[in-house]
């Protein structure tokens, strides 16, 4: 990934984050009334929020691979992120969960998770990045999916931006010994 992919891909890690952000006040208000349908303004917003944050913090998946010893998990990952937004999307624009859902959704929502634990141990291994970075990675599904309805996207949303904005600064990457010790006078 060029320095200019990963750029582009912070900034849209933390738009991500953003929609994320949004999405979890939306979800506490308890917009979303309805399992398999989508029927109110608001429930259309949430999950074109759900989408949209999905497609947006695919990027920030792959760009995070860059400090990681594999790149096989946030592939895997972002595949499922993105197939989980298109499955979305389709209830969204049909206004009902098609026939299909819950195959898709099953498989997108464990290549999400599993590519992002591989990713996660992959970081975790590879020492490049704080460890809150690795650790946390695999829970913002936890908070995006299981516990969105307690405003879960609160906490997807803070660690993407949070993730995001460290990237975008260039400061995510840990300094290695050779980096971190003082200079001899």
């Amino acid at each position: 990934m060029t320095a200019k992919h990963y750029r582009l891909a912070a900034a849209s890690a933390i738009a991500g984050g953003v929609a994320w952000a949004v999405s979890g006040p939306l979800q506490l208000a308890g917009v979303n009334e309805h399992e398999t349908q989508v029927v109110t303004l608001g429930e259309h917003v949430l999950i074109g929020l759900f989408s949209l944050a999905l497609v947006l913090t695919a990027p920030g998946l792959l760009a995070l691979a860059r400090h990681a010893k594999s790149d096989t998990g946030a592939k895997v990952a972002a595949a499922g992120m993105v197939l989980l937004a298109l499955t979305a999307l389709s209830s969204n624009i049909t206004g009902e969960d098609q026939s299909f859902f819950p195959v898709a959704a099953s498989l997108a929502n464990l290549l999400w998770l599993g590519g992002s634990i591989h990713l996660a141990v992959s970081l975790y291994k590879a020492g490049r990045v704080p460890r809150w970075v690795a650790i946390a990675l695999p829970l913002t599904q936890v908070f995006a999916l299981p516990l969105s309805v307690v405003g879960g996207g609160i906490g997807a949303g803070g660690y993407w931006l949070a993730v995001g904005y460290l990237m975008q600064q260039g400061a995510l990457e840990r300094p290695t010994a050779v980096q971190a010790a003082p200079a001899a006078a």
